[in-house]
């Protein structure tokens, strides 16, 4: 029996948790992870500088912070350990565009002027 020409893509992992030294994420790991297409990314990070730094890069991305937890583990010390939960986005459920031109009630919808460019 002949092999399929296209294998179906790698089943994706619905969380990923990682917690990276204090200098943060690797740029290949940071490049790699939304390949995965995990629907949830845990980070662990004793840094807050890092912590911003990589999560700003997943916001541009694929994800939304979902949930920051800051956890105090070190008596004694200033040090804390903050969780972040980070969702993969949903282009669907997150974007809402209404955009009109004109003033006052001569405002026409975008969708109406494509009717009229389109001659329908």
């Amino acid at each position: 029996m002949p092999l399929p020409q296209n294998p179906p893509p790698p089943r994706p992992f619905h969380s990923i948790i990682v917690d990276p030294s204090k200098s943060g994420l690797n740029k290949k790991v940071i490049d790699h992870l939304p390949k995965l297409n995990p629907e949830k990314l845990v980070y662990i990070s004793c840094d807050p500088s890092a912590l911003a730094r990589d999560t700003d890069i997943f916001t541009g991305r694929e994800f939304e912070i979902e949930k920051v937890v800051s956890l105090y583990m070190f008596l004694h010390t200033y040090h804390m350990e903050r969780v972040v939960l980070l969702s993969h986005k949903n282009a669907d459920t997150n974007i809402n565009i209404n955009v009109e031109f004109g003033e006052g009630g001569g405002k026409i919808p975008v969708g109406k002027i494509a009717e009229i460019a389109g001659g329908k």
